[in-house]
């Protein structure tokens, strides 16, 4: 997705739209909510298990338009990456990559 159209998305966003997003622009963990307020420069953000976020708008990674999250984006929502294979050893970090 290009800067353009990721701007494009984030302009539009609605409320009830499924989002995925991170809580700080370096972070390698990503979640996943449904938008309950848009402000100029900030999201509110409730999570499945009823967390709420406010959220910078440039930390949306992703707007799910239609039901299904791309692999990269689910491989951030799961905490699979760099941070992962730093808290376990590496013949686990494969396994739960394999999995």
């Amino acid at each position: 997705m290009t800067q353009d159209s990721k701007q494009k998305y984030i302009m539009t966003l609605e409320i009830g739209a499924l989002v995925a997003f991170k809580l700080y622009s370096n972070d390698a963990k990503m979640f996943s909510g449904k938008i309950l307020r848009i402000s100029k420069e900030k999201v509110e953000i409730e999570t499945k298990n009823g967390k709420k976020y406010f959220v910078d708008k440039d930390n949306i990674t992703w707007v799910n338009t239609s039901g299904r999250w791309p692999k990269y984006i689910m491989v951030g929502l799961k905490g699979i990456g760099d941070e992962r294979d730093e808290r376990c050893g590496d013949e686990e970090a494969d396994s739960i990559e394999k999995e």
